[in-house]
C-alpha cells in the first residue's frame, strides 16, 4: 500500500512540474509578445499556445470522464464524500470548463 501511494505521490509532482511549466512558458510567451522579440517568436508561441490551450481542454475533459475507478463520471467507487463532491461538483465542473476552453479556442481560431 505504502508503494502504491509513493508512486502515485510521484506521478502528481511530475503533474505540477508540467503543469507549472507550461503556465510559465505563457508567462514567457505574454512578456515576449510586448517586446521587439515578439516577430522572432511569433510562431513558435502561436503554436504553444494553441496546442497547450488544446491539451488543456484534453485534459479537464478526461478528468471528467475519469479512470472508471475512482474519479469522473463513470466510477466505481460510488460510497464515500469524495464520490458526491466528485459526482455533484467536481466532474461537472472539469467538463464545463474543458468544453468551454475548447469552444473559446475555436471561436478564437475562426
Amino acid at each position: 500500500m505504502l508503494q502504491h501511494y509513493r508512486s502515485n505521490s510521484q506521478v502528481f509532482q511530475v503533474g505540477v512540474y508540467v503543469i507549472s511549466c507550461l503556465l510559465l512558458g505563457i508567462r514567457r510567451t505574454k512578456r515576449c509578445k510586448g517586446s521587439g522579440t515578439a516577430l522572432l517568436f511569433e510562431p513558435f508561441f502561436s503554436t504553444f499556445h494553441s496546442y497547450g490551450v488544446g491539451l488543456l481542454s484534453c485534459v479537464f475533459i478526461l478528468r471528467s470522464i475519469g479512470d472508471f475507478k475512482w474519479v469522473g463520471f463513470f466510477k466505481r467507487k460510488k460510497g464515500t464524500v469524495f464520490a458526491k463532491w466528485d459526482t455533484v461538483l467536481y466532474s461537472p465542473l472539469c467538463f464545463l470548463l474543458g468544453t468551454a476552453i475548447l469552444i473559446i479556442m475555436f471561436l478564437r481560431t475562426a
